[in-house]
């Protein structure tokens, strides 16, 4: 996940760690959800092992009795946090079983279980509200939520409008239609039989990829608004629907029918599975071919005008990728012409696998030798300044070895990181595409003149 991620996200593993994973978390920067005193005990004999203050949420059962440490340890647990000084607890949490009925007794049960627990705890933020959570008010919030179903655009509350707008949409392929006379058995067990002549299309789709065989005679899919329900039992890989109610001809192999999308929500699927939206989404399965588009934007909507300072390579690749996804860029820079300072002078590389940083052990001794050298690496010019020496301060604290190598597995992931955005940039057809998301690149018409002149940037 590190390679798709911001370099400052924190990765929490919510049902804590197994055994023997201490080290490599520590080292990955991720953060367990401890729900018991074993698993605290655990990652204090890592912290003390790898001779380092690690952090950690604590998680305690209020109610749901699924995960976390139980109302009767939590005195126990209070002393084991009050003795330990290599964990640093960065909030304290449960989870609310019954947000998603805001009228449900037991979400104001387990408020009151929170609140008893903050008082124990009260040197610590909370982490409190789900989907549903989130909207039950500002008394369970906390400082931090969980949002988890809603991201995807299922509804948080049962029985309310969905305030959210949808995320995800699924299209699935039609492989065979036919037209079949009355009395024809259709799928598995024969469970459906046609009362009269009947158009059927078969969709390369079953509950091998998540649609549940409980749609079976009860669901249905999309096309032209039209419903299309599903007729004879969900198989393996493929669904039949009745096409009866569009025109002939309008269905044949190759077309897309909809089973997620503006006509069929999430919470549509399952009413008809009989199950949760919950179980649909994260049941779609791998062999869906995903395509991922971000921002979610309509092209009249939501365009924003952008200028970007400076035409070296990260500043045309910022801007290409924001044209692209249709906002209106300008790029600004002083030469006439893109990438003609740094980029120019470093033959355009990008060094994503540079992570050595500058504040290393031997730095002092040899910054002392650049103070004398001509052509110093790294030019000092000493003043009496509280900003030079507050930052000289923090510079040599970071020389030791073991903050070296902190900063240095910090770099190796924001290198890592960058590598990823940066690959699909460096595909031989880029110039081409680039056609498609022209820029406009001001550049001043003689030196810094206030004149200007406009560029169209192809590619680069």
């Amino acid at each position: 996940m590190r390679p798709i991620l911001a370099a400052d996200a924190t990765i929490f593993v919510l049902n804590g760690l197994q055994p023997g994973n201490e080290a490599t978390s520590a080292r990955e920067g991720i953060v367990p959800v401890i729900n018991s005193r074993e698993q605290w005990r655990q990652w204090a004999s890592g912290a003390k092992a790898l001779r380092l203050k690690l952090p950690a949420v604590l998680q305690f059962d209020t109610g749901m009795s699924r995960l976390g440490v139980p109302p009767q340890e939590w005195a126990t647990l209070a002393g084991l946090v009050k003795a330990e000084n290599g964990i640093e607890v960065q909030f304290i949490m449960s989870h609310l079983a019954s947000a998603d009925d805001a009228a449900s007794d037991q979400n104001a049960d387990q408020l009151a279980e929170m609140n008893r627990i903050t008082s124990e705890f009260p040197q610590f933020p909370v982490c409190f509200a789900n989907s549903g959570g989130i909207f039950l008010g500002k008394t369970y919030h906390g400082v931090l939520a969980r949002p988890g179903i809603a991201l995807y655009g299922g509804a948080p509350t049962a029985g309310r409008a969905n305030p959210m707008e949808p995320v995800v949409r699924l299209e699935v392929a039609v492989v065979q239609t036919r037209t079949v006379p009355a009395g024809t058995r259709v799928g598995y067990s024969a469970t459906h039989v046609t009362t009269g002549e009947t158009r059927l299309a078969t969709i390369a789709a079953g509950y091998a990829d998540g649609l549940p065989r409980s749609l079976s005679g009860r669901g249905a899919v999309y096309c032209d608004g039209i419903r299309l329900r599903i007729v004879g039992r969900v198989s393996m890989d493929s669904i039949t629907i009745d096409i009866s109610a569009l025109p002939e001809g309008r269905i044949r192999l190759g077309s897309l029918v909809e089973v997620l999308g503006p006509n069929q929500t999430l919470e549509d699927i399952a009413r008809d599975a009989r199950t949760i939206s919950y179980e649909i989404l994260t049941g779609l399965g791998h062999r869906y071919q995903r395509q991922f588009r971000w921002p979610f934007f309509s092209p009249s909507e939501d365009i924003m005008k952008v200028i970007v300072l400076g035409a070296g390579i990260v500043g045309v690749t910022t801007a290409y990728q924001l044209a692209k996804t249709g906002h209106e860029v300008t790029v600004v820079d002083r030469q006439p012409g893109p990438a003609l300072e740094t980029s120019f002078a470093n033959a355009g590389e990008v060094s994503f696998g540079y992570c050595s940083p500058w504040a290393a052990p031997g730095i002092p001794m040899k910054a002392l030798k650049w103070l004398f050298m001509h052509h110093a690496p790294l030019i000092l010019r000493p003043k009496v300044d509280a900003a030079m020496i507050s930052w000289l301060v923090r510079m040599l604290s970071n020389c030791t070895s073991k903050r070296y190598a902190i900063n240095k597995s910090r770099m190796l992931r924001l290198a890592v990181n960058r590598r990823a955005k940066f690959t699909p940039y460096r595909r031989p057809n880029l110039h081409a595409e680039t056609q498609t998301a022209q820029m406009r690149l001001k550049v001043p018409a003689q030196g810094l003149a206030s004149e200007q002149r406009e560029v169209v940037c192809l590619g680069f």
